[in-house]
């Protein structure tokens, strides 16, 4: 009677084990699935996440300096005054799921288009026509563009 107890009992304990295995390796249907990146925006992947929220964003060439500020999801164009007071901060765009919308201007549609950062690189666009944008680490212009915002 005893032996026959024992092997009950094993065989429960096997059979506890495979329950427990086979709902593990299921997929659950609210699975992080499709997901890239490692965001806290809920799913919409955007670069300008952690230390990347709030940066500033320099590109030289062209004849004149363009800056960019990137807080929460929001692109904004900045100007500055020769003395690097805050000229003005328009809105430039959006940004989710990896990608720009640029706002349109008077009579353009808005642009959508690839946006990563890959170090202190800023890349709007793919390709060698890719707008390349250097991080500026200014703790003093970062605070003009806050306060301007």
């Amino acid at each position: 009677m005893k032996q026959i107890k024992k092997v009950s009992l094993i065989g429960a304990l096997v059979l506890i084990i495979s329950a427990v295995a086979l709902l593990t390796s299921c997929q659950q249907p609210n699975s992080n699935q499709g997901n890239t990146g490692n965001n806290t925006d809920g799913g919409n992947f955007s670069p300008f996440t952690g230390s990347n929220d709030n940066s500033l964003w320099k590109r030289s060439g062209h004849g004149q300096e363009s800056y960019l500020y990137a807080q929460k999801g929001i692109i904004y164009k900045v100007k500055f005054k020769s003395n690097n007071d805050v000229d003005e901060t328009p809105k430039y765009g959006t940004v989710k799921n990896g990608k720009i919308t640029i706002k349109p201007t008077d009579n353009d549609e808005a642009r959508i288009r690839p946006v990563s950062i890959d170090g202190d690189e800023l890349r709007i666009g793919s390709g060698e026509g890719a707008e390349r944008y250097i991080r500026v680490e200014d703790p003093a212009k970062e605070k003009k563009v806050k306060d301007a915002l």
